[in-house]
């Protein structure tokens, strides 16, 4: 049911992008709601999806109505706690920087860990479920290489991955063909540099890779992942021309 999908992905970001504002209200009842919305959230973070990160716990302190409490004990003011007017100022300052940094960051999808986060992992939505296929197929795929030695196919992934952003630059080129894309000049550049490079290291020509790979995908019948390929050929990679060869796969 993508409506309420949607519905509850937005209820998880609406609560961390306005818990912040507790902090403009004096009456410690409106802390404390912000807290049992931080709890929730947290708590649903823990029961749903397995995830505990202490830290987030122990700033649940924060949202305890300490003032009362205080009063309660020791007969002091709680009005003795309130923030003086200028500190309360420059928090309004800080937050309102604060909100400021996040609409960018989710607008433009930047992401500066720890500092700065577009919250990719509750915010991203898919037009159709082909567009989620696509996504999810390019996130978790891996592609192994295979070069022909001597007659014989030899695995050279490994070798690769010892080669400055030689699995970077194949994986994107052979993303981008698959997709239906065009290679641009610089990007065959980069393939004739990865053989250039894998040359010279190994002391062995590759013109040609066949390419592999392990893709995960889900199914929307029974609702769950499951792996669809494992190191199944796909096509042919040709170095020298960025032409990619699918022909004999299906």
């Amino acid at each position: 049911m993508p409506a309420w999908a949607v519905a509850a992905s937005f209820g998880a970001v609406a609560i961390e992008g306005l818990l912040v504002i507790h902090i403009f209200f004096r009456h410690w009842w409106v802390r404390a709601l912000a807290g049992v919305a931080g709890l929730s959230l947290l708590s649903g973070l823990y029961l749903l999806q397995g995830h505990f990160w202490p830290l987030w716990w122990v700033m649940l302190l924060a949202f305890v109505p300490w003032g009362p409490f205080a009063s309660w004990l020791r007969s002091i003011e709680a009005g003795s706690l309130a923030l003086h007017p200028a500190v309360r100022g420059r928090h309004i300052v800080f937050v309102t920087a604060l909100v400021s940094i996040q609409l960018f960051a989710s607008a433009r999808r930047v992401e500066v860990e720890p500092f700065v986060s577009d919250y990719g992992m509750y915010s991203w939505t898919w037009p159709s479920t082909d567009a989620f296929d696509r996504q999810l197929r390019r996130k978790y795929r891996v592609y192994y290489y295979v070069a022909p030695n001597a007659g014989e196919n030899v695995d050279v992934t490994d070798r690769l991955r010892g080669l400055p952003k030689a699995m970077d630059t194949l994986a994107d080129a052979v993303d981008r063909v698959r997709e239906g894309g065009d290679l641009a000049p610089s990007d065959r550049k980069a393939l004739q540099t990865v053989g250039a490079m894998y040359q010279s290291a190994f002391n062995v020509p590759v013109a040609r890779l066949d390419v592999l790979s392990d893709e995960e995908a889900f199914d929307w019948g029974r609702g769950r992942f499951y792996q669809k390929a494992s190191r199944e050929r796909i096509g042919t990679l040709d170095l020298a021309t960025g032409v990619f060869d699918d022909r004999g796969h299906d």
